[in-house]
């Protein structure tokens, strides 16, 4: 609550907006490449029933409801947009409350974050959902779009596996380089930051393309030692997230 008052009060006097925006991004990456970081396929599978069931439950429950409500005031596209934002929650602020009131690991804390997930892949059809209810979109536009970001993310998935189990393994196995933090910190960041700008850039979140890294790099033997080096980086721009807000 105190970086969103400071940033309210004094953000706009002493800081460029645009360049804020643009930077408090990298913490959203940063803090879901750390609870990637903390996470196994083992325990993702555990998660799938609650994140498809309940988090599929929760995004069209909310968009129906508030679309209901909003019947009588606007008409059904604009209704149903609402909805879908509405049905949306900051990753980013639930995470940061969970992370303080130690729960990330509880069931609760659990059962957000499968939700959370659930929500940013969510982010795609409801975009694509949005794009139709206007009347000047094509259909076969929105079928292209659709099988463009299929394509995109398991591109995107294919890459990471190569780079994380196969090209990192090996660069850091050697004699003496696993002791090397700054080239250890270094392509953990690389690999981060990278999937986010992929991610970005082929329409998929950006924080579910770093979770996807982190949850790679945490299979790995370097995992702890991440977690222990991107702590100070993620906490700062996390905080400027806040501040942005």
């Amino acid at each position: 609550v105190g970086y969103l008052l400071a940033g309210t009060i004094i953000g706009p006097l002493l800081f460029n907006t645009d360049a804020v925006n643009q930077s408090a991004e990298l913490g959203v990456s940063l803090l879901l490449f750390s609870i990637g970081l903390e996470f196994s396929f083992n325990r993702l599978k555990q998660m799938g029933r609650l994140a498809f069931g309940g988090g599929t439950l929760q995004v069209v429950g909310t968009l129906g409801f508030i679309c209901l409500l909003l019947l009588s005031f606007f008409p059904i596209p604009q209704a149903l947009t609402i909805g879908a934002v509405v049905s949306l929650s900051s990753t980013a602020v639930v995470m940061r409350v969970l992370v303080d009131r130690s729960e990330i690991d509880s069931v609760r804390g659990r059962s957000c974050l499968a939700i959370l997930l659930l929500q940013d892949m969510a982010i795609v059809p409801l975009v694509l959902m949005v794009s139709l209810l206007s009347p000047e979109t094509a259909q076969t536009t929105i079928g292209r779009h659709i099988i463009k970001v299929l394509a995109s993310a398991g591109g995107l998935a294919a890459v990471l596996y190569l780079v994380v189990y196969i090209g990192v393994p090996r660069l850091l196995s050697g004699h003496g380089v696993f002791a090397n933090r700054e080239l250890t910190i270094l392509l953990a960041v690389s690999t981060g930051l990278g999937a986010s700008w992929g991610a970005h850039a082929m329409g998929i979140s950006p924080a579910l393309g770093a979770f996807v890294a982190g949850l790679m790099l945490g299979e790995s033997p370097f995992a702890t030692q991440i977690r222990a080096d991107i702590g100070v980086a993620r906490t700062i721009m996390v905080t400027l997230f806040f501040a942005s807000v």
